[in-house]
């Protein structure tokens, strides 16, 4: 089973969402990847509750999510990491070396330069359009896997 490992900052919002999206693709897709989602600066933190809400307009329940810290073990076991902004790219390169080879950010998977802006502290409305902004980049990147 290949694994990604989806990056933001507090593992609250946006990974969480990419991590409950991407494993709905691969479970339509019957695909040999299992998605997992970590943070740069965090520890032990419930998903917002407007990621909550935004993952039920998919039909996803991510409410038992609880957030976790990327750490040496999980880039090793990763087969990719996908960070949402190229400053999480950057901070995963300078703490962590010898994995640059597997870092990306969803927007250059995806085939864009985009970065996914934190909805954090934001309304409803704002978490939705990201969750509706990392579906999209997440089907452009998964075509190559036909899902």
């Amino acid at each position: 089973m290949r694994k990604i490992y989806f990056v933001c900052t507090g593992n609250t919002c946006r990974s969480p969402m990419a991590q409950a999206l991407a494993n709905q693709y691969f479970k339509t897709g019957k695909c040999d990847m299992l998605a997992y989602s970590r943070g740069i600066m965090t520890t032990n933190l419930k998903a917002s509750k407007y990621a909550v809400s935004a993952m039920k307009d998919y039909g996803l329940d991510i409410s038992g999510h609880v957030s976790m810290s990327i750490k040496y073990e999980d880039l090793e076991n990763a087969d990719k990491v996908i960070t949402m902004t190229k400053e999480h790219k950057q901070y995963i390169n300078q703490n962590f070396s010898g994995f640059d080879d597997k870092i990306y950010t969803l927007g250059e998977v995806a085939g864009t330069s985009a970065d996914v802006t934190d909805p954090f502290g934001a309304s409803f409305e704002i978490y939705l359009q990201c969750a509706n902004q990392i579906n999209e980049l997440l089907c452009l990147y998964f075509k190559e896997y036909k899902i």
